[in-house]
């Protein structure tokens, strides 16, 4: 019978009490994501605080406003308009001025320096009417209308009588003049735009008015020269010059009817 082979070195009861090997420590659940290159979750950016300050809700306007603002923004662009074109366009600039009278700056005390006509300033005898002032077309007290040729005198009338019915205040703000008024006004124009070519333009000499022989009127305000281009014909009543829409002729003087405007009264 063959005994049993024991294994060398190893004593009886070693195995028994062997025990195993302690174990490392289990790491903590985040250790992978603090090793270098290892996959983190993401997590949500921080935001610096912001030092602007909130934008304020913009206020409800109500229609009855914005209908407001939107007028008012009209008016503007049209007053705009008005002065640009007044300023671009010839014919509308002059449509735009006043008469010549209330464009020209007022005579120098002592009389005229270039007509030598007369020592003074005009008078109502003249048939001057002052600045900004105007006279009823059938006042004959005043001598700028009393002295009108009368067929002339009649249209206007007939036309002003018209123009009431319609809503419009038709007046005169110069009619008849006597030479010496008339050289004053041409010399005041020189003066005021520095030759007598360019005076023309607006003020005949006392030799070529049509307001020294009662011929000619100039009319207001602004809204009823606007009414009486398109009614002045009715009464045989003529616009005379494209820059001048107040000064008004008879057509009879033209031979029964009205010639083509005229650029200004130099031409």
């Amino acid at each position: 019978m063959r005994k049993a082979i024991r294994p060398r070195n190893i004593r009886r009861g070693s195995l028994a009490g062997m025990r195993p090997e302690s174990r490392a420590p289990h790491p903590p659940a985040d250790a992978l994501h603090r090793l270098p290159g290892a996959w983190a979750p993401p997590t949500a950016p921080v935001s610096a605080p912001s030092s602007a300050r909130p934008v304020p809700a913009r206020p409800h306007l109500s229609r009855a406003t914005r209908r407001a603002r939107a007028l008012a923004l009209a008016l503007i662009l049209l007053v705009l308009a008005l002065v640009i074109a007044a300023v671009a366009i010839p014919g509308v600039r002059g449509a735009l001025a006043p008469t010549v009278q209330r464009v020209l700056p007022s005579a120098p005390s002592g009389g005229l320096a270039s007509g030598g006509m007369w020592t003074g300033s005009p008078t109502a005898a003249d048939g001057y009417i002052a600045t900004g002032d105007s006279v009823a077309v059938d006042d004959e007290s005043v001598p700028a209308v009393a002295n009108l040729d009368p067929d002339l005198r009649a249209a206007i009338q007939a036309a002003a009588a018209a123009a009431v019915e319609d809503g419009h205040d038709l007046v005169l703000t110069s009619g008849w003049r006597s030479e010496r008024y008339q050289q004053w006004l041409f010399d005041t124009a020189v003066r005021h735009y520095g030759s007598e070519q360019e005076a023309r333009r607006w003020v005949a000499t006392p030799r070529d008015s049509a307001h020294v022989s009662g011929s000619a009127v100039d009319i207001g305000p602004w809204e009823t020269t606007l009414w009486m281009q398109s009614h002045a014909e009715e009464f045989g009543l003529c616009q005379i010059y494209a820059n001048e829409m107040w000064h008004y002729e008879l057509a009879a003087r033209h031979g029964g009817t009205c010639p083509a405007l005229r650029e200004d009264a130099a031409g």
